[in-house]
Parts: C-alpha cells; structure tokens; sequence
C-alpha cells in the first residue's frame, strides 16, 4: 500500500513556499519512493525517485502515519535468511540476531512504509512478525 504525504519546500527559483509532494511504498525490488514539485509562480519544478526516504521526509511521514515497530516471533522455514535480514538492518552478530529474535526484541522502529518493507523481507523467509504502532499521528487504513 503506497504512502502519501505533502511537505512544504522553497522554490529554488523564485523563493515561494510551495508543496512537495512524497509517496513511498513497498515492491517486490524493495522501497520505492518518488517526489515531485511544481511551483505555481514560475513553473520551477522537479521529479525524483529513490530506494530511501531521506530523513527530513521520514519525520514527515512520522508525523503523518506515526512510528512503527516490527519484531520477529518466530524465524519459520528458513531461519538462517530470517537471521542474515536481521543481521543486516541491526548491524549485529548471528548470536546477537538470533537473541534479539528469541527476547522477541524490537528490530526496527520507523515509518510505516520502511516496517513494511522488512516485514516483506522477513515473511519471504517464512518468518512470523509482529508490527506494532507506536507514535502519534492517524491511523493508516486498513487493508482489504
């Protein structure tokens, strides 16, 4: 499900205050993000698209969607790729991965979108998740 939000930004060109629009969400390759800006004084515009959300935006859609944690319950049919996914985003070692999984610890804590992209990684290696919100902001709909 993509991920939508607005932020303001100061044409490069002219100096007015316009709107930024993001939209980030998960694929199959990963996260995907895209932007785009259009300034309605002097037509100055830009488009971009990415595999990360730079910090400033990620505060953004914090503030929009709120923070969000995954942890991993149970490593499923292939605990060796769960590990090596949790290795990778928490820079640890394989027994310090592999504790964090049985304390059923926090492995990430961001946006909902960067949640979601782990969450598809780890449930890939047949592991069981949990995702939890834990910020301010709306709640997200729900998915059908």
């Amino acid at each position: 499900m993509p991920h939508y939000i607005s932020v303001p930004i100061t044409c490069p060109r002219c100096g007015t205050i316009g709107t930024e629009h993001w939209c980030a969400g998960v694929t199959p390759l990963g996260l995907r993000t895209s932007n785009g800006f259009r300034c309605e004084c002097c037509g100055c515009g830009h488009e971009g698209d990415g595999d990360q959300i730079p910090d400033d935006v990620r505060e953004a859609f914090v503030l929009a969607e709120g923070l969000w944690t995954l942890a991993v319950v149970a490593l499923g049919a292939r605990p060796l790729g769960s590990i090596r996914i949790v290795r990778e985003r928490t820079s640890t070692s394989p027994s310090e991965a592999l504790r964090m999984v049985r304390e059923r610890e926090i492995i990430i804590r961001a946006t909902l979108a960067e949640v979601e992209q782990l969450r598809m990684l780890l449930e890939r290696e047949g592991a069981q998740v949990l995702v939890r919100r834990c910020g301010q902001g709306p709640r997200p709909p729900t998915r059908s």
